[in-house]
């Protein structure tokens, strides 16, 4: 989910979560995860106990060994639905986001186990089901797959000694008698996810994975496609689609069956929990707004009062300097939502039911940013750099070790040299430098290193290269890592790794046209026909 779907919150609406009221954050860390739930520490524990069966389960089913990144995504539970609206959009019960600064997830702490709406366990199992795929599938799958797989395994249930995989998704029941007889051409064939790949494409996975001889076509299906077959090429391991179609209408009808897995012999994972002080209380519930939102006004005006509060403590001011830098890259970042719209919009054929849509997502950003200021905008969009750039220096000299602190100072002085201070450049690299001593698994110093080359077109040596090879290796998830990895090796004329990983981003379920140029440029870089999908 990209950072900027969740245009429609007003400011106001956000209170909530920052609030002196708010209920206390509870901490709680794994192997693999970082948690913070609002409510009771025993909540947290729980979840933290879920979520790490959860993980095991994946690698086990899939034949994945564990990898022991030390990137690990951070989950924050929320006290209720609405609390998620909030930092959202209405109708979501939680989010997943992946970039070059972290990978998190949103979710509710209620529990709901059955009924016909998602719940708070669905919404996090799904989302993470796709960053386990990003994390250990090393190859792109068609985008239909990729949500019928998180939708499988989004209805888990997980108890004191069992876990429930398989089982209905009755939240789709909806959509899945309305698209009832629908071809699965539909969807196997789309470049793109659209609703149907959780639905119909849900209940063809359940199929697949139900009968020895469908999974076998299953496998089948995926290995031609990640070797380079086209989707209509692939398809033909899964048969006849009319027949398919048939089949899964009938599956459908009947009782689906779900497997109970026995956990008494699973190993205990090792959590430990805390509760933050009253400072970072009070940062955990903003910076969450400024990381799902981007409406910056809000955050910087709470951080602002919290400043008052502690005039002399860096971790305000860190996140101050963290506010304003988003609020200053959320420029960029609208102007090139709304030029994705445009781009998608004129791909759309005559006729199109997409075509109002994309119409009034374009007027409405337009009006809701008053893109048209553009000189009005790029000149808050400095003073947004500026206060980011003065925010930094106060954390850094009471916390000169601190590794994200070095990296943004590093980021914000390659805008500066970007801008026309080339002198900037050594600058801003030797603090990214700095960031990568202090925190070598860190994927972010790695990446923008990387970048600082490639944007001052200085001579890239070859521990550049290396460096977004390894930004990679630990944070796949990322979009913006895995592209750039992917344009680097194209250049160096390696076009087969470049091909591979290029194929992930454009056939994510949410990719931009963008993403698919990435993959046709490369292509015929190497002389290859365009990929036809």
């Amino acid at each position: 989910m990209h950072r900027i779907q969740g245009f429609l919150l007003a400011a106001t609406a956000a209170l909530g979560l920052a609030s002196p009221a708010a209920a206390e954050w509870h901490k709680a860390e794994t192997e693999n995860f970082v948690i913070y739930s609002e409510g009771k520490e025993d909540r947290v524990r729980a979840f933290a106990r879920e979520l790490e069966l959860f993980d095991a389960l994946l690698h086990q089913l899939h034949g994945i060994e564990p990898s022991g990144n030390p990137n690990r995504p951070t989950i924050y539970l929320v006290d209720s639905y609405r609390d998620v609206e909030k930092l959202s959009w209405s109708g979501v019960g939680g989010f997943y986001t992946a970039d070059e600064y972290g990978t998190y997830a949103v979710g509710q702490n209620s529990r709901i186990k059955t009924g016909f709406h998602l719940n708070g366990n669905a919404v996090l199992y799904h989302e993470y089901a796709h960053h386990f795929m990003y994390r250990n599938f090393n190859s792109a799958v068609p985008a239909w797959y990729s949500e019928a797989f998180a939708e499988f395994y989004s209805t888990t249930v997980i108890d004191d000694d069992t876990i429930e995989i398989g089982r209905p998704a009755n939240h789709r029941t909806e959509s899945l008698q309305y698209h009832d007889g629908d071809s699965v051409a539909d969807f196997l064939l789309a470049e793109r996810g659209d609703y149907t790949s959780y639905s119909r494409g849900w209940l063809l996975l359940h199929m697949l994975q139900s009968d020895p001889a469908y999974a076998q076509r299953l496998a089948r299906y995926l290995d031609d496609f990640r070797n380079g077959k086209s989707l209509k090429e692939a398809a033909q391991a899964l048969g006849d689609l009319d027949q398919l179609t048939y089949a899964v209408g009938r599956y459908g009808q009947g009782k689906l069956q779900f497997s109970i897995i026995d956990t008494t012999d699973m190993p205990a994972p090792n959590i430990t929990t805390s509760v933050p002080d009253p400072v970072e209380q009070e940062l955990i519930s903003i910076d969450l707004l400024r990381r799902s939102e981007n409406l910056q006004d809000e955050p910087i005006r709470l951080l602002k009062k919290l400043e008052a509060k502690y005039p002399n403590e860096p971790r305000v001011h860190f996140a101050l300097a963290k506010a304003h830098h988003s609020a200053a890259t959320f420029v960029d970042d609208i102007y090139d939502y709304v030029e994705e719209l445009r781009r998608t919009l004129a791909e759309q054929e005559p006729g199109s039911k997409k075509i109002e849509d994309l119409e009034k997502a374009i007027a409405y950003n337009l009006k809701e940013y008053d893109l048209g200021e553009e000189s009005r905008l790029r000149a808050e969009q400095e003073e947004a750099f500026a206060e980011a750039e003065r925010e930094v220096d106060f954390a850094l000299a009471a916390m000169p070790d601190h590794p994200r602190a070095n990296a943004l100072k590093g980021e914000i002085l390659m805008h500066k040299a970007a801008k026309g201070e080339t002198e900037q450049w050594r600058a801003a690299r030797s603090y990214l430098v700095k960031a990568n001593r202090l925190a070598p698994e860190d994927p972010l110093p790695l990446y923008l290193w990387h970048k600082a080359y490639l944007e001052s077109g200085d001579e890239m040596p070859e521990v550049a290269h290396l460096g977004l090879r390894k930004a990679y290796v630990l944070a796949p998830e990322s979009k913006k890592i895995r592209n750039a990895l992917a344009r680097d090796m194209a250049k160096m004329g390696q076009f087969e790794p470049a091909i591979a990983i290029a194929k992930i981003s454009a056939y994510s379920p949410h990719a931009w046209t963008t993403d698919r140029k990435l993959l046709k440029d490369i292509r015929e870089m190497a002389g290859l026909p365009e990929d036809e999908g």
